[in-house]
C-alpha cells in the first residue's frame, strides 16, 4: 500500500521532531525564541482612544459652553464636558 502525501509529511515532521534540535536546551531556546518573537504584539494591545471636534450651529458658528456627552455602551461607561470658548 503506497503512503499517501499527508503521511510520508508527517514522517518527516515525526523524524524532525525527534532531532536533537528539538530537544532539551534546543526545545527551550525554540521557545524562548518565539515567546520573545510574539511579545511586542502583546504588548501593542492598548483599549484607549479620543474624540475630538468642534461643536457648531447650522449657521457654522462655534458653540461655546455646549454639553457634551459620549457613552460606551458596551461597558456602561459615560462622560460628560462642556465645550471651551472656541467650541473644542
Amino acid at each position: 500500500m503506497a503512503r499517501t502525501d499527508w503521511e510520508d509529511f508527517m514522517a518527516k515532521v515525526h523524524v524532525y521532531a525527534r532531532s536533537a534540535a528539538f530537544t532539551g536546551l534546543g526545545f527551550v531556546l525554540a521557545v524562548l525564541v518565539v515567546a520573545t518573537a510574539l511579545s511586542p504584539m502583546a504588548v501593542g494591545q492598548k483599549d484607549t482612544g479620543g474624540i475630538a471636534g468642534i461643536v457648531r450651529d447650522p449657521g457654522g458658528a462655534v458653540v461655546p459652553g455646549a454639553k457634551v456627552a459620549v457613552a460606551d455602551v458596551d461597558r456602561g461607561n459615560a462622560v460628560a464636558i462642556t465645550t471651551n470658548a472656541q467650541g473644542e
